[in-house]
């Protein structure tokens, strides 16, 4: 079952961890202050609605959040936010190798968008099953996900947060910030809402109080050579493991794999060292459960093919 109002494939989702799952969000709505509500008609800037996206995370629980439909009318320069590459991910790794003393910490902003302040006054009309009060709208306070400024406005308030430290943004990537510490420099990159820091205990300890205080944040064990330290960490979708011997290395995060296998139903199957037919016994039109070629998929099996599709060239990195 595809649900328009959820945006996500709900056929297989505990509805008990599904309500869970949104009450959680409107905590988190309302433990950041992220609106205030309004009588729609007094409501003088633009006025949209909202939906909830749910999506499964890796390890199976539920993730709800209310996105606003805000769709672009015209082109606008500046609405803009980076994202590193993979090379910058390697060139951390690098850094780490070249001193056994260095290490990385893993951050994890909560609700990152809900802790930015809006620049743009917009009134959102909830789902369904959130009510405000009759003829009554949400005047948004913070970038909500799903606005065009969100992810900019975040971008900016990040760089002008490490700024204020006396961090230095790269002229290469707007992602990735350095700063001379106390033992050494620290090399921070950032994908969203997620941080990867690298540089010597002290300073990155000192680094993990100052996001502390600046945002609400969940930090990872230290990861590094050292024995008292952790020798996985998972950053951005990815598994990266340091061994005394062979260094420090990365992959896609085996679940991704797992999982895929087990959506297209071949948790039973045999691996091949190159997909092929023994024979081509049906027609180049038909397959053999009956299925037309050039049948057009269903809104759900084009998002399920789409989304596949991706992780399979996500592992592929």
């Amino acid at each position: 079952m595809y649900d328009e109002e959820y945006g996500t494939n709900l056929h297989n989702l505990d509805p008990i961890k599904l309500q869970a799952a949104k009450d959680k969000e409107m905590s988190n709505l309302a433990e950041f202050k992220a609106y205030k509500i309004v009588q729609e008609h007094t409501h003088t800037g633009e006025k949209i609605d909202g939906m909830w996206v749910v999506a499964v995370k890796d390890d199976g629980s539920i993730r709800a959040r209310i996105v606003g439909k805000q769709f672009r009318r015209k082109w606008i320069d500046t609405r803009f936010a980076g994202t590193p590459g993979m090379l910058v991910l390697r060139l951390s790794l690098s850094i780490l190798a070249t001193d056994r003393r260095m290490c990385m910490v893993v951050i994890d902003l909560t609700g990152a968008f809900l802790q930015i302040a809006s620049d743009e006054n917009i009134g959102v009309r909830p789902p369904p099953d959130v009510h405000p009060g009759q003829g009554k709208i949400c005047a948004m306070l913070v970038a909500i996900y799903g606005t065009r400024s969100a992810s900019e406005r975040c971008q900016h308030h990040i760089q002008n947060s490490h700024i204020s430290v006396g961090f230095e943004i790269s002229v290469v990537n707007p992602c990735v910030m350095t700063k001379q510490g106390k033992a050494g420099r620290i090399f921070v990159h950032f994908h969203g809402d997620d941080f990867c820091a690298v540089g010597f205990r002290a300073d990155l300890e000192d680094y993990v109080k100052m996001m502390q205080e600046k945002y609400k944040c969940k930090v990872q064990n230290f990861t590094g050579v050292d024995a008292d330290l952790d020798k996985e960490a998972r950053f951005t979708k990815r598994r990266i493991v340091v061994d005394e011997n062979r260094g420090w290395n990365y992959e896609a995060d085996p679940r991704h794999a797992e999982a895929l296998i087990v959506d297209q139903g071949l948790e039973n199957g045999k691996g091949v060292s190159s997909p092929m037919l023994k024979d081509n016994t049906f027609s180049t039109e038909e397959l053999p459960d009956g299925t037309r070629l050039h049948q057009l998929l269903s809104k759900e099996e084009h998002s399920e093919m789409r989304s596949h599709a991706g992780v399979g060239q996500y592992l592929s990195l």
